[in-house]
């Protein structure tokens, strides 16, 4: 990661602010898997890829490319998880104004990850899926659209 000048993550944030989402991502069981899923993501969309190549240059992560049929623009997308998601959100959390209370669950969420003893395709206990699920929800609240 090249460390960004502050001018530069107060233009990230506002540019987050708008058109970025900070979320927690969940995997249902499988065949393997015992227990649910959960991950940081961080993402954005924009039918300019510019910008986009300036996170991806900063903070790595994977941009693409989606082709719209008829008369849309295409879209290209920039996503981080784990980890690299809550390092970038960590990184421009002081000039966030409004995903300010989605970065700060994500870093949370991502803290808790990093720091748990267990896992690996094992069986979660009933305490840790329901700690996850809470998190999970809250994101998705916070990420809710239209009115309450």
């Amino acid at each position: 990661m090249i460390p960004p000048w502050p001018i530069e993550l107060a233009y990230i944030a506002g540019l987050w602010d708008g058109e970025g989402c900070f979320t927690i991502g969940y995997t249902k069981v499988k065949r393997r898997r015992k227990s649910p899923y959960w991950y940081a993501i961080a993402s954005i969309c924009m039918t300019d890829r510019r910008a986009l190549d300036i996170l991806h240059n900063i903070y790595g992560g994977r941009v693409y490319k989606h082709y719209n049929k008829g008369v849309k623009k295409d879209v290209y997308h920039w996503k981080l998880w784990s980890r690299k998601a809550s390092a970038f959100a960590d990184s421009i959390y002081e000039f966030l104004v409004i995903k300010k209370e989605a970065a700060n669950l994500l870093i949370l969420f991502q803290n808790h990850m990093d720091n748990f003893k267990g896992g690996g395709g094992k069986l979660l206990s009933e305490q840790e899926i329901s700690f996850r699920n809470d998190l999970y929800k809250r994101m998705k609240g916070l990420n809710h659209r239209g009115k309450v």
